[in-house]
C-alpha cells in the first residue's frame, strides 16, 4: 500500500492528465468548428500545467532545484557569449573599419572568426558558471565517493561498538548537516545500545517495536521519511516526538538489528539523493556492527575459557 502523500501525487497527475485528454478529445471531435472549442483546449492545457506544477513542487515529483540551477548556468553562459560577441564586433568596427565607407561586407570574415572563437569558449565558460552555481546553491552538498571512503575508514577504525556508533553518527551529522544522529541497537540483554551525537533523543524499546511493526507491514521499505507520512499516522507522531526526520532500519536475516535515526537537516531538507545514499550503505553498517559483535563474543569466550 502506497503512503498517502504518494497516492496524492498520483491522483493529482492522473486527474490533470485525464481532464486534458477528455476535454481536448471532446473539443476536437464534436466541436472542431466552434470557437469555444479552442477555449476548452487551452483551458485543459492550462489545468494540466497547473496540476503538473503542483505535483512537482508540493509532492516532490522530481528534484527541480538542479534543473533550475543548470538553467541559470546555461543562461548566464549564453548571455556572456552574447556580450563578448557584441563587444568584439563593436571593437573591430571602431579599430579596423572606421574609415571604410561600408563595413557590412568587410566585417563578415571577422564574424566568422568571432563565432569560431566563441564556440571554443562556450565549454570553459559554462564550466565556470557550473562551478560558481554549485558553490552558491549547493553549499551544503557533498561528494558521495569521498563520503563512502571516509565512512569505510571509520567502520574499520575500532572494535568498540559504542565508540564505532558514535564515530559513524558524527560522520553522518557532519556530511548530511543533521541536527542529531544516533543508533538504536537491540541487545540480547535488557539494555539496548543507544549511541550517537551529543544530546540526541532517547528512543525507548517500545517505540523501536512500533517501528518494527511498521517495517513488517511495509516489507519493501527500509527507510522512513517523516515528511512523506500522513500527519495522522502514529509513526509520524512518534518521529516528531523524537525530533526525527529519517529512520533507516538495519535489517539482518534473523530480524531487525536496530535503527539509524537522523534529525532534521540544518541547511534545508533532505533530498532523494540523501535517502538513496542511506539506503545504499545500510548493509555496510549491518555488516560492520555484526563484525564488532562477533569480535566481542570471541573475546568473552576466550575470557571464560581462561577462567
Amino acid at each position: 500500500k502506497l503512503p498517502k502523500k504518494m497516492r496524492a501525487k498520483n491522483y493529482v497527475l492522473f486527474v490533470s492528465s485525464a481532464q486534458a485528454v477528455v476535454l481536448s478529445g471532446v473539443a476536437s471531435l464534436f466541436f472542431a468548428h466552434v470557437a469555444a472549442a479552442q477555449v476548452l483546449i487551452f483551458l485543459s492545457g492550462f489545468v494540466f500545467s497547473i496540476g503538473t506544477f503542483f505535483g512537482i513542487f508540493r509532492h516532490q515529483l522530481f528534484e527541480v532545484r538542479p534543473v533550475v540551477i543548470r538553467t541559470v548556468s546555461y543562461t548566464a553562459s549564453l548571455l556572456t557569449l552574447g556580450i563578448i560577441y557584441v563587444g568584439l564586433v563593436e571593437l573591430i568596427s571602431l579599430i579596423f573599419l572606421k574609415n571604410q565607407p561600408s563595413t557590412e561586407s568587410a566585417i563578415d570574415p571577422f564574424n566568422i572568426i568571432i563565432a569560431l572563437a566563441l564556440a571554443l569558449m562556450f565549454q570553459p565558460i559554462q564550466a565556470f558558471f557550473n562551478r560558481l552555481t554549485n558553490k552558491i546553491f549547493f553549499r551544503g552538498s557533498y561528494n558521495i565517493d569521498n563520503f563512502y571512503a571516509t565512512l569505510n575508514r571509520t567502520l574499520a577504525s575500532t572494535t568498540d561498538l559504542r565508540r564505532l556508533l558514535i564515530l559513524v553518527s558524527k560522520e553522518f551529522s557532519q556530511t548530511l548537516r543533521a541536527e542529531q544522529v544516533f543508533f538504536f541497537i537491540y541487545s540480547k540483554g535488557s539494555r539496548d545500545i543507544l549511541a550517537g551525537t551529543e544530546r540526541h533523543t532517547i528512543l525507548p524499546r517500545v517505540d523501536a517495536r512500533a517501528l518494527d511493526a511498521y517495517f513488517s507491514e511495509h516489507n519493501t521499505q527500509r527507510i522512513i521519511v517523516a515528511k512523506l507520512l500522513d500527519p495522522l499516522d502514529p509513526i509520524y507522531k512518534l518521529m516528531v516526538s523524537h525530533r526525527l526526520e529519517i529512520v533507516v532500519q538495519l535489517a539482518q536475516d534473523r530480524g531487525p538489528l536496530g535503527y539509524l535515526c537522523l534529525g532534521s537537516q540544518l541547511v534545508s531538507s533532505y533530498t532523494p539523493r540523501d535517502t538513496k545514499v542511506l539506503e545504499a550503505i545500510e548493509q555496510e553498517l549491518v555488516i560492520a556492527i555484526q563484525n564488532v559483535r562477533s569480535i566481542d563474543e570471541v573475546k568473552e569466550l576466550n575470557a571464560t575459557l581462561q577462567q
